[in-house]
């Protein structure tokens, strides 16, 4: 669909994040419930809600010279998402993705799968 972005553009390496980066990226995780899809996505109102309720897996990537964790996110049952990278398409609300900056701790570009 229209809103389905599968991986953040400008990627020139991976990294792996250390269990303490992790960490302090999981304690500000509820923080992803202010930020707004910029207006792509028209599920609720381009926001997430009950951020704690979603599968996660995460990918540390280099953009621009920058380490940053990738987040995607989802609800509901998929048996595999512990071994293999899930992509749901048009998703709504239960799939989202965003950017995690731990030289800044901020999240940004959130991204909704779907248009509702």
């Amino acid at each position: 669909g229209v809103g389905s972005r599968t991986s953040p553009s400008g990627v020139s390496d991976i990294w792996i994040p250390s269990d303490i980066e992790i960490l302090k990226m999981e304690a500000r995780l509820s923080e992803v419930e202010r930020l707004r899809d910029g207006g792509r996505s028209k599920v609720n109102g381009g926001r997430i809600y009950n951020v704690d309720s979603y599968f996660m897996q995460y990918a540390g990537i280099i953009v621009n010279g920058r380490k940053l964790i990738y987040i995607s996110a989802f609800q509901g049952t998929v048996d595999t998402w512990r071994t293999r990278a899930v992509d749901i398409n048009d998703g709504g609300a239960s799939v989202w993705k965003a950017i995690y900056d731990p030289g800044t701790r901020e999240f940004s570009d959130l991204s909704l799968n779907g248009e509702g």
